[in-house]
């Protein structure tokens, strides 16, 4: 393996009950908790739970066996949103890896004390909160 660089658009954020709307592209999707004020009509994003990968989104979301995971991990009022990015299939695990060693989300387990691939760098833009613009891994 050699360094490589990813440049990603995480497009939309799709709530829980939106979740029927995400796409069925392969890619990498994060699970991030959200609290919703009825009042003011406001989302506000808050933790990153989980750092995902598939080769449908939409098919693998629904039909995830952490789903009951992530809603442990929420407080009182928070709801869960997705939000995703096409990966090509053959990078995937890395680049999912590279996001979960450098966040720490709280569902996941692998990749979280160790990375096993060369230097890897992340690009982000679009709707990604709460990852860093910025990602670099290296392997430990």
């Amino acid at each position: 393996m050699t360094k490589k660089t990813f440049d990603l658009e995480f497009k939309g954020y799709w709530r829980e009950r939106d979740g029927r709307g995400l796409p069925a592209y392969s890619g990498v999707f994060v699970v991030q908790s959200y609290y919703h004020d009825h009042t003011r009509g406001t989302v506000t994003m808050k933790a990153l739970i989980y750092v995902g990968k598939a080769d449908n989104i939409h098919e693998r979301v629904k039909s995830h066996e952490k789903r009951s995971l992530w809603k442990r991990k929420l407080k009182p009022g928070e709801g869960i949103c997705y939000s995703c990015t096409p990966v090509k299939k053959e990078d995937q695990e890395r680049v999912t890896a590279a996001l979960i060693y450098a966040h720490q989300p709280l569902a996941n387990r692998v990749y979280k004390d160790a990375f096993p691939f060369d230097t890897t760098r992340v690009n982000l833009r679009g709707d990604y909160f709460p990852l860093e613009e910025k990602v670099v891994v290296e392997k430990n």
